[in-house]
């Protein structure tokens, strides 16, 4: 089985994942293996984005309701082990940095996650957490500013940046 990256509305990963779990139950078993939601102090680390072990393209078992929910790729299981690592107090310290503060239509680079390496461009800031567009403005993610860091002349364009 692989892993994919499933983005949701934003507050409806828990009730995509129970949809999923239900599926697995009425019959998916061996098609649907984990289904995580990444947190960190509670709170998921990436709102709108459900990670699924699946042995398909997950679309197949998504629920098709009027919640927004679709596959944006594969990602390695060496990600999936560092996200399910986030909420640890070891994890959350060795990644503490500087604040860092952006604004609208800076040019950032995601540093950690399934994402790590796509560059994006900020559509709202905040003091904690940035809204980041990328893949051309078609997807958006909102980001702890702490998994953000700007954009360096060099940075080489990973999978499909907007850059």
């Amino acid at each position: 089985m692989q892993w994919y990256a499933v983005q949701v509305t934003t507050t409806h990963e828990k009730r995509i994942k129970k949809h999923l779990e239900k599926r697995k139950l009425n019959g998916l078993a061996g098609k649907i293996g984990e289904i995580i939601i990444p947190e960190k102090d509670g709170k998921p680390a990436f709102p709108g984005y459900v990670f699924v072990q699946a042995e398909a393209w997950p679309d197949l078992y998504l629920p098709r309701t009027t919640i927004r929910c679709r596959t944006i790729g594969m990602v390695s299981e060496e990600e999936i082990k560092k996200l399910m690592r986030m909420d640890t107090p070891t994890t959350v310290q060795k990644q503490t940095v500087p604040k860092r503060t952006f604004k609208k239509g800076d040019r950032v680079v995601i540093t950690i996650g399934p994402l790590a390496g796509i560059q994006g461009v900020i559509e709202k800031a905040g003091a904690k957490r940035s809204r980041v567009s990328y893949f051309d403005g078609e997807v958006k993610i909102d980001a702890d500013n702490e998994l953000l860091r700007a954009y360096q002349d060099g940075d080489e364009p990973a999978g499909q940046g907007i850059l």
